[in-house]
């Protein structure tokens, strides 16, 4: 196991006042899926464990990331994500229609990934502006006709984004938020590019609704901050913006999305705002103890999944789903000795091997038709989906999901 350094101060206030509430089980970065068996299992542990702020009540993670190797050759894409395309295509129907965006004026996507999100303003003729340090993503972007600048967002990004096309009308931020080392600095860039009349939209997982499944998986090396109302609401506070909606989803198990402005700008304060505030207090959920408590069932969903698995007592296991967040439910859960191969129809993933394990990854329509076997859907979220495609192979095993709580479908 590799020894990862941790961080002193809090990632939003800088505050000394953090407190460690849940040490999990060692993994290595999630999307380290290599080309051969050997270079997988090279990959090494690191610790990740999770601190809250006393002070500015913000949940983060206490390790101190790779950004460089994490994010150079990353693997995941917007596109592949079950039902992301769709949601996003909702989203952009709704900010243009609420806040009133022309295609004269400049969408800017922070963290765009390969282009997704901003494809939606594309095809309705706005103009738009990607920013993805990963290399293959940005090149894919570009390919669909989106102007995308190959690199993080940072001082010299947002300079040169002024002085090219001046203040955005919007400015997203999808599911890249919580990867961002030191909050306040980004935010503060991204306050800069703002005028009195820009929107700033984030989404990011909201753990408050996906603790409630036992969806621990988004607490990994690539999430760093954990954002509630309150939490990212002092933050915004100490930039002179306010958040004057947010609203609730389904996905991922459970989102959110701010909309945000400058505190002079002449939106109002929704009524959104203060419900879920509200919510959170009764909830608990700016509180050490809310983490701590999802600690604790967790660690006795994993003891029930071994003992399911136990009692199946079936030759092979069939690992369904590669993706970032399984492979930190396998070193949870301490899967990995029992999954002999792991099976998915992302084509990135397919060929290569998981990262320490180093289980191959098969397209799940060569899955074997083994009746004495046992497909465990690590991807519980898309269970639904993944049923109907194991059924479509006529997959003749017994099909198991690990989360909210294990269950033996057949």
């Amino acid at each position: 196991m590799k020894l990862t350094p941790q961080i002193n101060n809090c990632r939003s206030c800088e505050s000394l006042n953090l407190e460690q509430v849940w040490k999990l089980s060692n993994s290595p970065y999630g999307d380290f899926y290599k080309n051969t068996k050997d270079e997988a299992l090279k990959v090494k542990s690191e610790t990740l464990s999770l601190g809250f702020c006393n002070d500015c009540k913000m949940l983060q993670l206490l390790e101190v990331t790779d950004l460089t190797s994490t994010y150079g050759d990353y693997l995941y894409r917007s596109s592949i994500t079950n039902a992301l395309s769709s949601y996003y295509a909702q989203v952009v129907t709704r900010l243009i229609s609420e806040y009133s965006l022309e295609p004269k004026g400049l969408i800017v996507d922070i963290g765009s990934n390969d282009g997704t999100f901003l494809s939606n303003f594309l095809r309705r003729g706005f103009k738009v502006l990607g920013i993805e340090p990963t290399r293959e993503n940005a090149k894919t972007s570009e390919l669909n006709g989106i102007y995308t600048i190959n690199e993080y967002f940072e001082e010299h990004t947002k300079n040169q984004i002024l002085e090219e096309f001046g203040y955005p009308s919007l400015i997203s931020i999808n599911y890249t938020l919580a990867n961002i080392p030191n909050l306040l600095k980004f935010l503060v860039n991204v306050e800069r590019l703002m005028d009195k009349s820009t929107v700033l939209s984030v989404i990011t997982g909201y753990h408050p609704d996906q603790y409630t499944l036992n969806m621990f998986e988004y607490i990994n090396h690539d999430h760093l901050t954990y954002l509630t109302v309150e939490s990212f609401g002092n933050v915004c506070k100490a930039l002179n913006l306010k958040i004057i909606d947010v609203s609730r989803s389904e996905h991922k198990g459970g989102s959110l999305q701010f909309i945000i402005s400058k505190d002079t700008a002449n939106f109002e304060i929704q009524s959104s705002v203060g419900q879920l505030l509200q919510r959170e207090i009764w909830l608990s959920a700016n509180s050490t103890q809310f983490t701590k408590n999802l600690k604790l069932k967790v660690k006795q969903v994993g003891v029930d999944v071994i003992k399911m698995l136990n009692s199946i007592n079936c030759n092979k296991i069939y690992g369904i789903g590669a993706s970032i967040s399984t492979t930190y439910l396998c070193n949870q859960f301490n899967l990995n000795s029992r999954i002999e191969k792991l099976f998915d129809d992302d084509t990135n993933k397919i060929g290569r091997f998981a990262p320490g394990s180093g289980i191959e990854v098969k397209a799940l329509m060569n899955i074997p038709n083994i009746e004495d076997s046992t497909a465990l859907i690590l991807a519980w979220q898309h269970s639904e989906k993944l049923i109907k495609r194991l059924q479509n192979t006529e997959y003749p095993g017994r099909i198991m999901t690990p989360l909210p709580f294990p269950k033996l479908l057949r």
